[in-house]
């Protein structure tokens, strides 16, 4: 194999990384910067210039360290950049503060979404076999409650009233684990 062809396979899997990267955070991405940036034509601009300027320093990034608070970062700057071109533009009141406020929230906001999800995988492991299948088969198999009803020969309404008691537990359980974990 010669050097180009290696060099394509390399540019081929450093594409392959990140465009696999990208595509499980994009959406997370979009969110932070629609928190920051109120107009959606300009949280579009954005969005495509942090995902081109994410591209341009892949190389920058260590794997195995999280992508989606590298995106934000280089998100944050262009809204930053954003807010200071309307503001020399006088059509709109910036405050750099705020901004950086609302930063902050966003932050804390990702850190607690991170715990919610460990502590649904905890909650999750506590169900019993039969209310993990019904999750399942609900929510990752997208099958219809009427679908689940006839294939289990029962009531519309019982698999509402075991969907809504898993709902609850998975609820109270998340929520007691948060607590237990803010007092220590």
């Amino acid at each position: 194999m010669d050097s180009g062809e290696q060099d394509k396979q390399t540019r081929d899997r450093k594409a392959g990384e990140f465009v696999c990267l990208l595509t499980s955070q994009q959406a997370r991405i979009y969110a932070y910067i629609l928190s920051l940036v109120p107009n959606f034509s300009d949280a579009d601009d954005i969005l495509q210039d942090t995902t081109k300027i994410m591209w341009e320093r892949f190389d920058d990034f260590t794997p195995g360290t999280d992508f989606l608070a590298w995106a934000k970062k280089i998100a944050y700057f262009l809204i930053m950049k954003y807010y200071r071109d309307i503001q020399k533009k006088n059509t709109a009141f910036y405050d750099e503060q705020l901004i950086r406020k609302l930063d902050a929230d966003s932050q804390a906001l990702s850190v607690s979404f991170k715990d919610y999800h460990i502590h649904l995988r905890d909650c999750l492991k506590k169900l019993k076999q039969k209310d993990r299948k019904l999750l399942r088969l609900r929510y990752y198999e997208n099958q219809k409650v009427r679908e689940m009803a006839s294939r289990f020969g029962c009531s519309i309404q019982y698999v509402y009233r075991n969907i809504s008691r898993i709902h609850q537990f998975l609820l109270a359980c998340i929520q007691k684990q948060q607590m237990l974990k803010d007092l220590t």
